[in-house]
């Protein structure tokens, strides 16, 4: 009976020897999917510490750009959105020019096929009237009111602030905006050969004057949303691209700010359109009339 005992229990002992043998391969198998496991999460740590390490730099610079312009005085940003504004005027004028001449185009009209490309800069000088001083008024009016409700309104309504201080900056700029693009469409659609010319048709009579008043309060329509659309969409999305992790892009250089302004104004520009059409059909309207009369 001992030596059954003692067979039985060899037994037992050979039985728990092949279990711990096999629970080592598993325990070693294991370990080795645990190690692989723990370095790929080692390699995801790492980028992402070298994604937080750039956004971290990117964060440092802006601050330190931001904390140079506020030691900038603070006539400098009416200064630099009206050098901005007639750069950008400079480059884009024989655009607006084929714009507003579509838009007031007549069916015996040959304008649009005057091969001298120097055409199209005709109104420059209104142009620049139109969008150098107002600008300057837009952003500096644009920063006031937007430092002034921040604190106001907090963190979590920023697009509200983003809108209404894009807003108010661009119904004080439409004051001076409003006289000068009548001038400006005027010679643009070749109903005055120059901004004197131009100036003494849309001043000159109390109707035309009226006119000038009707077109202003047709551009409200056109230039307070997209003033606050154009401002709101660059500044949500230039905070998204920060906040986002995922996104690898710097949206602090002049180029990314080009091109989130370029689409921002894109896109207040398309649905503010009609509205755009209509203060250059009123402004050209009085021009005809009295050229009949």
């Amino acid at each position: 009976q001992l030596d059954e005992l003692t067979d039985s229990l060899r037994s037992l002992l050979t039985t728990d020897n092949d279990a711990v043998e096999g629970g080592e391969l598993d325990l070693n198998a294991e370990l080795m999917t645990a190690r692989q496991s723990r370095l790929e999460s080692i390699a995801e740590r790492e980028a992402e510490l070298g994604k937080a390490t750039i956004l971290q730099t990117q964060i440092a610079d802006r601050g330190k750009m931001l904390s140079s312009l506020e030691k900038q005085p603070y006539w400098f940003n009416y200064l630099a959105a009206f050098t901005g504004s007639v750069a950008s005027t400079l480059v884009m004028h024989p655009v607006d020019t084929i714009k507003t001449r579509l838009q007031v185009k007549r069916a015996d009209d040959d304008s649009l096929d005057d091969d001298n490309f120097m055409s199209l800069y005709e109104g420059l000088d209104g142009n620049i009237l139109k969008e150098g001083p107002p600008s300057a008024l837009y952003l500096g009016v644009y920063e006031s009111v937007k430092y002034s409700l921040l604190p106001l309104f907090g963190p979590h309504n920023v697009l509200l602030v983003y809108l209404l201080s894009g807003a108010a900056g661009e119904m004080v700029g439409s004051i001076i905006r409003a006289p000068a693009e009548a001038i400006k469409s005027t010679v643009q659609s070749g109903m005055a050969s120059s901004a004197s010319e131009a100036a003494a048709q849309v001043f000159g009579t109390p109707e035309s004057r009226a006119n000038v008043l009707r077109a202003w309060q047709a551009s409200i329509w056109r230039d307070v949303p997209f003033g606050a659309m154009q401002l709101a969409i660059f500044e949500l999305i230039k905070a998204y691209i920060l906040n986002n992790e995922n996104i690898d892009f710097d949206s602090s250089t002049l180029l990314a700010e080009a091109l989130i302004g370029a689409f921002a104004g894109g896109v207040g520009a398309f649905l503010t359109n009609p509205f755009d059409i209509i203060t250059t059909r009123i402004i050209t309207q009085t021009v005809e009339e009295d050229e009949e009369g």
